[in-house]
């Protein structure tokens, strides 16, 4: 069974995200139409991040492509601000791609052509499968993911990444997105960030291993109104951070309810419906070992952050179903409480 079929309450999902040509592994659940109304412009919310001095990135998503990346860039911490001037949600990764691969490499490999066969299969995670229902290869749970964001159409994401050298590709983290994916080189020679280097940050969600699967780790509460977010993964594997509004009320109980009812296949005996769950912000898949800082404004009300990539030890198994998944409710008055 693969991820999407446990996500049965994004029967919407248009864009999923997935590593594999004929596969349907889904590893966000924000690949989707109601992206539409994501609900943060987090250009209102930007000033911490751009006021840094960093070298910048600006990239503007259309509907085919991206525009205004260079060919070739220095390693090291970059801020992003990727402006959605398309019609449809947007999605902006940097990934690295093995030695030797290019962006035109890999679009071969997910079309079933093999063009670069020490890449690895395209099977179920960790099964060498090679059809069917196909994952990811086995080197994007190795390869470096620096991050990114969703970014919803006329609105802009603002974050600050750390690119490592070797050559990426810039795209949406899906084979069949419209837009038309870039190759991007980062060149080393300089000293690799330390945590001096860092941009200061007012929340630290921490993505950790556990005996059973992955957990987030908040070391700070978030709050009502803007606030930068610095997500760091601690662990071996790939995480994303999605955020979805739930109505409030909402118990971790109602979450683990549809959770479970999804990965049953039964219909959902709670209170809380495949409706009631809007995505909010995703900050894009990154690497054990990646950092990366957003800039999000949250109003008052009721979240849940949750990751679904599939666990490559334990058969795809997705995240949030190993306990990467946390309700939060933000009060009115700024203070937010985690609930697990």
């Amino acid at each position: 069974m693969t991820i999407s079929h446990l996500l049965t309450r994004r029967e919407t999902l248009t864009h999923s995200l997935k590593l594999a040509g004929a596969g349907s592994l889904a590893l966000a659940a924000t690949k989707m139409s109601g992206l539409q109304a994501l609900a943060q412009d987090s250009s209102q919310a930007g000033s911490a991040l751009a006021g840094l001095g960093l070298p910048e990135i600006d990239v503007t998503i259309t509907d085919s492509g991206y525009e205004g990346l260079s060919g070739s860039l220095d390693a090291g911490l970059y801020f992003v601000k990727a402006t959605n001037n398309g019609s449809t949600p947007g999605f902006i990764e940097f990934m690295q791609l093995p030695e030797g691969m290019a962006s035109a490499d890999l679009a071969a490999m997910l079309a079933g052509t093999n063009a670069t066969p020490e890449a690895g299969a395209m099977g179920t995670p960790g099964s060498g499968d090679t059809g069917g229902d196909q994952g990811p290869p086995d080197w994007y749970y190795t390869t470096y993911l620096a991050g990114g964001a969703g970014v919803g159409p006329g609105s802009t994401a603002q974050f600050v990444i750390d690119l490592q050298p070797g050559n990426y590709i810039v795209w949406a983290e899906d084979p069949s997105a419209a837009q038309k994916p870039v190759d991007l080189t980062v060149n080393g020679g300089g000293a690799s960030p330390t945590a001096g280097d860092f941009p200061p940050a007012t929340v630290a969600i921490q993505e950790q291993a556990t005996d059973t699967g992955f957990t987030f780790v908040l070391g700070n509460a978030l709050s009502a109104g803007s606030q930068v977010v610095e997500i760091a993964n601690l662990s071996d594997q790939p995480h994303f951070v999605e955020i979805d509004t739930v109505p409030d009320g909402t118990t971790i109980k109602d979450v683990q309810t549809l959770l479970g009812a999804e990965m049953s296949g039964t219909p959902a005996s709670g209170t809380l419906s495949d409706q009631d769950i809007q995505p909010f912000y995703f900050v894009g898949t990154q690497s054990g070992g990646a950092r990366q800082w957003h800039e999000i404004s949250l109003n008052a009300g009721t979240y849940v952050i949750a990751c679904w990539i599939g666990d490559i030890k334990r058969g795809g198994v997705p995240h949030a179903a190993e306990g990467m998944i946390n309700l939060i409710v933000v009060s009115g008055g700024g203070s937010a409480t985690p609930t697990s």
